[in-house]
């Protein structure tokens, strides 16, 4: 008798980087309500932009910099904009 293979699915390459990837979009938009989208740097959207982007394609080595570079452009807008 032959055993059916079941495949199971692939690990999830984002699943390490999902809790900073929400905190990162919650903070963004936490700062947006609060303040404005004109209140935050060209340099501050960007970032965050990019970090969000890095993470809709194939998780890369660079996911985790970009990450990390949203979360300081984060926290430099939030400690400017007196959160």
């Amino acid at each position: 008798e032959v055993t059916p293979v079941v495949a199971s699915p692939p690990p999830d390459p984002l699943a390490t980087f999902r809790p900073r990837l929400a905190d990162v979009r919650r903070r963004f938009d936490t700062l947006v309500r609060r303040y404005g989208q004109d209140q935050l740097t060209t340099l501050e959207k960007a970032t965050v932009a990019e970090a969000l982007a890095n993470a809709a394609g194939a998780p890369t080595p660079e996911l985790d910099d970009a990450l990390t570079d949203a979360e300081h452009a984060l926290a430099e807008a939030e400690r400017r904009l007196g959160r």
